[in-house]
């Protein structure tokens, strides 16, 4: 597990000013981009870690961001990013250059493996195609040939495509919480692995085509929650400033 930041940066008088602004009341209001946040469970424990801290503390699941509000006297900047990052996710402040930049290489990398997962996946279907829609068996060896090339293909898929997911899930493991990764990086496991001792038996069934047509459409779907994103937190970043 990596070190926790030096958050102390956000309490100098001129850095706060450029990420929060002070509201008629006295207090201390600022917008945060929360990095890792993929269900309600997450929210929950985000507003569980600043609920002592703050005011008022907004989480907002489809943009991934959290409206924050405080007392100066109470905590400080740097205490509200430590908390957010002691619950497992990485907070950054709305307007930053370096957050944008970051985000839109996290995308590139995302299509990278959102392409990946649809090429090596449609591969992997064609070869298990030959199990629902073939009725005569195959030869013994290409049978075998066939389920080690399913296996060679997969195996990217899960390690390298389905990285984000599996990552997640083993934080929010680390962090003593459960979110929607858990169950879905476990079961991709458990097929997985059951596949592959199958292979090494010599029989029974081998669920490779559905570890990657899985893999593929949870990617799909993440291209598209955080396209959404993308254009909502642009929208509040204008608002913001």
């Amino acid at each position: 597990m990596s070190a926790p930041r030096d958050w102390s940066i956000y309490d100098a008088a001129d850095t706060l000013d450029a990420v929060s602004h002070r509201r008629a009341d006295g207090r201390r209001e600022m917008i945060l981009r929360i990095e890792g946040m993929h269900c309600q469970n997450c929210v929950r424990h985000i507003q569980d870690a600043l609920a002592p801290l703050t005011r008022s503390a907004r989480v907002n699941l489809p943009t991934g961001t959290a409206e924050l509000v405080w007392d100066e006297r109470v905590a400080r900047a740097s205490q509200l990013f430590a908390a957010v990052e002691r619950a497992g996710f990485t907070p950054e402040p709305l307007n930053p250059e370096p957050a944008l930049r970051e985000r839109q290489h996290e995308r590139g990398a995302m299509l990278l493996r959102l392409g990946t997962a649809g090429l090596l996946g449609m591969q992997v279907m064609m070869l298990a195609a030959t199990q629902y829609f073939i009725d005569a068996p195959l030869e013994p060896a290409i049978e075998l040939l066939m389920r080690y090339a399913q296996w060679i293909m997969a195996t990217p898929v899960l390690l390298y495509c389905a990285w984000p997911l599996l990552d997640s899930a083993a934080r929010a493991l680390r962090e003593r919480r459960v979110n929607m990764d858990v169950p879905v990086s476990l079961g991709l496991l458990m097929a997985y692995a059951a596949s592959c001792v199958n292979v090494l038996r010599g029989s029974g069934h081998v669920y490779f085509d559905s570890v990657t047509m899985f893999v593929f459409l949870l990617l799909v779907a993440r291209w598209f929650e955080g396209q959404g994103r993308a254009e909502a937190t642009k929208r509040l970043r204008t608002l913001a400033s």
